[in-house]
């Protein structure tokens, strides 16, 4: 389910978001300005963030800034001002997209599947580089295990692999958990 965060003064926004995304699972939140936004934030995470500025608090391109800076999700910036080319350039480089007002809804609704593809692309890409971090993180766990066993028991690297595998087997545990053992065992 995708979570999307609004924040506008104008509730109009808020019903052409409900009605682009009626197909799918969605949990969307409208908020009318930034400080409401600030504390849904610590609360909870988005997918997609919507800021149609100005707010009433805010011109929201700070918080456009600061929830691209602060946050994984997606942020999309509707403004009637055309933005200078500095801020621009600095909007794209933080990923907050920026649509002029008014807005085409086809291109409106294609920009808000767009965001929430690029998002659940970026999610599965982060989920796949934390396992591979772990699997770092696990060879370095065995390679000291086994040096371990290499300097005590004084056998070769083959030898001390295929003794953490079988230990792995015989116990139903997993290597790790067997190389916590020996490094608990031999005080390391």
């Amino acid at each position: 389910m995708n979570r999307i965060l609004i924040a506008s003064g104008a509730t109009k926004i808020i019903q052409v978001v409900t009605d682009i995304l009626s197909y799918a699972e969605t949990d969307i939140i409208s908020v009318s300005n930034q400080k409401l936004v600030q504390r849904y934030i610590k609360e909870r995470d988005f997918d997609l963030g919507i800021i149609n500025a100005p707010l009433p608090d805010s011109n929201g391109i700070d918080l456009a800034l600061e929830l691209a800076q602060a946050s994984n999700m997606q942020i999309m910036l509707l403004t009637k001002d055309e933005l200078e080319e500095e801020l621009s350039l600095q909007m794209k480089e933080n990923g907050v997209l920026v649509i002029l007002k008014p807005v085409n809804r086809y291109i409106f609704e294609w920009a808000i599947n767009i965001l929430l593809t690029s998002h659940n692309r970026m999610h599965y890409l982060q989920k796949q580089n934390d396992a591979l971090k772990q699997q770092i993180k696990d060879l370095k766990f065995i390679d000291r295990a086994k040096l371990v066993l290499i300097t005590y028991l004084k056998i070769t690297e083959p030898e001390a692999h295929r003794f953490i595998e079988k230990q792995a087997m015989d116990q139903r545990i997993t290597k790790r958990e067997v190389c916590m053992n020996i490094l608990k065992k031999y005080d390391y």
